[in-house]
């Protein structure tokens, strides 16, 4: 047997005898590869001694993954078929899951590159500015909140946040947030945060949900708009 020519690689659906198996989704067979009219790179069949193809599409429910196909110096028998077949679908699964893998990545980096824009967008809005995963901890506070709390980003993030609030705030702030993170409806309160010279005062808190196409809250994004000096 040998590999076939590069030129096999990539094949329109419906070209050659490769591209006519995806087509049909079916198997063949043929051991007079030279006078076959479907084969039209007989010189280099020619050249190398072919005499015989098979092919087999490649199948996950019913859809097309490609064909694996041979060519051989000798003549095949239907067996080949069968050989071919008990293969075809462990290497369809091969290529989906390879496929399904590099779709995930690349999701997953235009995710990454997406939240990087949005936090640089967050971190320009000149009120204090956060974002909560949907059960309710921090996930990203922007510059202008560790600036003015003075709180790094290791101990802002989490419920780490909390630390900066008034005691006497703190309990009827958690109480608030609850009852959001179980109705989903956006809301508000006052609550009295402290600078990073220990000084506190008043700041109204928003919070709005974001919801993906099916309605799943996926995200908290709020602000923090100061109201008064106590």
């Amino acid at each position: 047997t040998c590999a076939l020519p590069i030129s096999y690689s990539r094949i329109p659906v419906g070209d050659l005898k490769v591209g006519l198996i995806a087509r049909e989704k079916k198997a063949h067979l043929t051991n007079d590869v030279m006078n076959d009219p479907r084969v039209s790179d007989k010189s280099w069949a020619q050249e190398n001694g072919m005499v015989a193809f098979a092919g087999y599409p490649l199948l996950v429910e019913d859809r097309l993954i490609g064909v694996v196909a041979i060519f051989a110096r000798h003549t095949l028998s239907e067996s080949i078929l069968d050989t071919l077949g008990s293969v075809a679908d462990t290497i369809a699964q091969g290529i989906e899951r390879k496929r399904a893998e590099e779709a995930l990545r690349s999701a997953l980096e235009e995710i990454q590159q997406s939240e990087s824009k949005l936090r640089q967008v967050i971190d320009t809005i000149p009120a204090l500015a956060w974002c909560n995963l949907p059960d309710g901890p921090n996930e990203f506070l922007n510059k202008g909140w560790h600036e003015y709390t003075g709180l790094s980003e290791e101990e802002s993030h989490g419920w780490g946040w909390q630390v900066s609030f008034h005691p006497d705030d703190l309990p009827p702030l958690m109480e608030k947030w609850t009852k959001m993170l179980v109705s989903g409806v956006p809301d508000e309160i006052e609550a009295r945060l402290r600078r990073h010279d220990g000084v506190y005062r008043w700041f109204l808190i928003r919070a709005e949900p974001f919801r993906d196409e099916s309605g799943n809250i996926v995200r908290w994004y709020g602000t923090r708009d100061r109201k008064s000096v106590v």
